[in-house]
């Protein structure tokens, strides 16, 4: 799979560590609730389709992280097991889409897919760490609500990342 490379993927995963804070400060501002919409999840779905797998981690570790530090979203709790899942998120992207041969619609959707469940199993893993056993009381509260949003990267992130790497000269495979 074709990736960007050198200034262009530093330039890239910083467009997307700055969407992944600036996105939901604007979600909040309007009143949504992040939860169910989860902003922060699509800069980091899209720089798996454009990054190899270690800077698209590195994107979504750093991302809550940097958040929390400039606007106090999420709270430190939240943003450990975010740093976690959105890491997971943006490395299995990009891991599948290099292991089936590149960019494609369909791998794009089965990246994605792969990506929520595993991202999702280690923000679970690290509630248990910080909540104990009370941490799986928390998944439904935690996912059930985030559904919709699910569902909505699936629908708008194959056609975004089309659209990006098109603007970016990369082979759309």
């Amino acid at each position: 799979m074709e990736r960007l490379k050198g200034v262009r993927s530093l330039a890239a995963g910083g467009v997307c560590v700055a969407l992944a804070v600036v996105l939901p400060l604007l979600f909040h501002s309007m009143a949504v609730a992040p939860r169910i919409v989860l902003p922060m999840h699509y800069p980091i779905f899209l720089a798996g389709t454009l990054l190899d797998p270690v800077a698209a981690a590195v994107v979504g570790l750093i991302s809550p992280a940097l958040s929390m530090a400039l606007t106090g979203m999420p709270t430190p709790a939240q943003a450990f097991r975010m740093m976690g899942e959105l890491a997971a998120y943006g490395l299995v992207v990009s891991l599948v889409l290099s292991l089936t041969g590149g960019f494609r619609y369909s791998t794009c959707l089965v990246a994605l897919v792969a990506a929520m469940i595993l991202g999702r199993l280690v923000h679970a893993t690290l509630g248990m760490l910080l909540f104990g056993f009370r941490g799986w009381e928390l998944l439904g509260a935690l996912y059930l609500p985030g559904v919709p949003g699910m569902i909505a990267q699936l629908v708008f992130i194959p056609p975004l990342a089309i659209r990006v790497r098109k603007a970016l000269r990369m082979s759309r495979l």
